[in-house]
């Protein structure tokens, strides 16, 4: 039986991106993960945001998980995506190269 004691969220991450990161760790440890639509989690919206800047830590997030974790995200597309909507350029840095 697979231990799930070791998976928890990596206090890096902060905000956002951290259950993808965690998704895909479990992943590479053997986990079968599937979706149950029935599920709900819910928060209390963007209540961090405010005292953060959101955009940077979403962007930088999203570039770590994709260099930690192979097959989660391409770099290039990334990119893409952030030329056309405007994404954070420290956060493309930072989540690249810190």
């Amino acid at each position: 039986m697979k231990k799930l004691a070791a998976a928890s969220f990596d206090e890096r991450f902060f905000a956002y991106y951290e259950d993808v990161e965690l998704s895909a760790r479990l992943r590479e440890g053997g986990w079968n993960l599937r979706v149950i639509a029935e599920a709900k989690a819910t928060h209390r919206g963007s209540q961090s945001s405010s005292r953060v800047d959101a955009k940077y830590l979403r962007t930088r997030n999203r570039y770590r998980v994709a260099r930690m974790h192979r097959g989660t995200g391409s770099v290039a597309a990334l990119l893409w995506e952030d030329l056309k909507r405007g994404g954070s350029l420290r956060g493309v840095i930072a989540g690249l190269f810190g």
